[in-house]
Order: C-alpha cells, then structure tokens, then sequence
C-alpha cells in the first residue's frame, strides 16, 4: 500500500516523518518494576495498595486495599507520585492509567507496574497509545499465544512507542482526554436513564400507574 506524502511505515505502524520510535526504556526515568510480591494481609488504617482491577478504562479507582506501614517501607521503591503510569500486568493485562495527585504517596501491587517517564514523555500520552487497539497489541505481542496472557517487565522496557516532540503529544492527549470526559459524561446520562426506567417499569408493571384506563 503506497503511503500516504509526510508518512513512514514503522514497526508501530505508519506515522508522521517527524516522529520517531523509541523504545519505552530509554523514555522512563527509572527502570520499571512492580509492587509488593507478598502483602501479609489487608491492614486497617495503613497505607493503601493499588492493585490490578483498580485500573480500568484508563482511570485509578481508589484502592480498599491497605498495607502496614512496615510493609511500605519495605517497598518504598515502588511508592507513586502524581503523573506516574501504572499498567496491571496480569488480569487485566495492559490496562493502563495515570496516578493522580490524590494518589501520590501509597503502594503498587505485585501485578502492577510502574512506569516512570523521563520530561522528554507525557504520560497523558503514553496512557492514550498503551490503551488504544494498536498500542494493546503492541504491549500483549510478547505473551501472545500463551496459556496466560501477562505483561512482562524485561518486554515492556522495549516496547517500541511513537515519539513525536513533547507539545504535540501534549495536544494529542488533550483532545483524547476531552473526548473521555465526554463519554464519562454520556454514560452517566445512560445510569440515569436505566434507574429511570426500572423505577417506572416497577410503577407500571405492579399497576402504581395506571395507563389508559
């Protein structure tokens, strides 16, 4: 297929000219690990653990999952900061998400990564290409065809990313982030609408309401 003037084709796919690929590893600011392998039980009132399935839709839920401080400290390698990404690694393999300010500060599970990108990567960015259709099978490539699906580190550190300069990938994650609010929007509207309906269904299907009469 002839590609199209200003387009090359790379092992990401076809992209800009002017962008280049890079492998993840030489963007992060540190090498990308996981969490806590061992937790020794949920600790009432210590400090929370972000573990897999709170990471979905490219958003960090708030985790109800709390290790002793001791076994922070243990971990202290893998305490977040805002802006950091985080990837669930087995489960849910690939699903990933931005730590958010509130977020800052608590623990990462054994089946979740941490990445953290040097000033030359938006996060925002990278969060966008890993979650989309192409960058999913970019990320999954490695583990394909095997019996569990998981994300390996050692493969993750050369994952092959697009790399255009910083102020368009900041404008690229913009747009995407302003569509994901609208379709956060929109499926609230659709909540509503269901609860709507299954209150009125119960009026008129016990007769509440009557119609026509």
């Amino acid at each position: 297929m002839e590609l199209k003037e200003g387009y090359k084709q790379t092992d990401v796919g076809v992209i800009p000219e002017d962008w280049e690929v890079v492998q993840l590893g030489h963007l992060t600011n540190r090498t990308i690990t996981y969490g806590v392998v061992t937790s020794g039980g949920h600790e009432a009132g210590g400090v929370p653990m972000l573990r897999g399935g709170d990471i979905k839709n490219g958003v960090v839920a708030n985790p109800n999952y709390n290790i002793s401080f001791s076994k922070h400290e243990e971990y202290k390698r893998t305490e977040t900061e805002a802006g950091d990404v985080v990837m669930t690694l087995v489960g849910y393999p690939g699903e990933t998400a931005v730590v958010p300010e509130s977020l800052g500060g608590i623990n990462i599970s054994r089946a979740v990564a941490l990445i953290r990108l040097g000033p030359s990567y938006d996060p925002e960015f990278f969060k966008h290409y890993a979650n989309s259709s192409s960058g999913r099978i970019n990320v999954l490539r490695p583990s394909a065809g095997s019996a569990q699906v998981v994300v390996n580190l050692a493969a993750l550190a050369k994952l092959k990313v697009p790399f255009p300069q910083l102020v368009e990938q900041r404008a690229i994650a913009e747009v995407l982030s302003d569509v994901d609010a609208e379709i956060a929007q929109a499926e609230m509207l659709v909540e509503k609408l269901k609860a709507k309906k299954a209150a009125l269904s119960q009026k008129l299907l016990s007769g509440e309401i009557r119609l026509n009469k």
